[in-house]
């Protein structure tokens, strides 16, 4: 959400993330070493996706492959589509979030 400007998503994720004791959860996207590899093999596999899905590289797949196995990296590839779409969605609808869930 951060990468498509998804202001509502930010919002209200950020939101949610600290109404269950996340402080700053934005920072946690730019610390790696915070993240377990099963987490840094996720956001790298998103990042690819985004970027190119026709070119990810077979080394990550893999990775990711054998991390999450066959029914893991369906889900996971599956929700970062639906993710962008919902991204997309509230941008193009001008959707904003207004702190409803702080």
């Amino acid at each position: 959400s951060r990468e498509n400007a998804c202001q509502f998503c930010v919002g209200s994720h950020v939101d949610l993330a600290s109404s269950i004791g996340m402080d700053e959860p934005l920072e946690w996207l730019e610390l790696p070493e915070k993240r377990s590899t099963r987490q840094e093999l996720a956001m790298k596999w998103t990042l690819a996706v985004m970027h190119d899905s026709n070119a990810i590289p077979d080394e990550l797949f893999t990775q990711v492959k054998d991390c999450f196995g066959d029914a893991g990296v369906i889900e996971l590839t599956m929700l970062i589509g639906y993710i962008n779409m919902l991204n997309m969605f509230n941008n193009a609808l001008q959707n904003t979030y207004h702190g409803e869930m702080s």
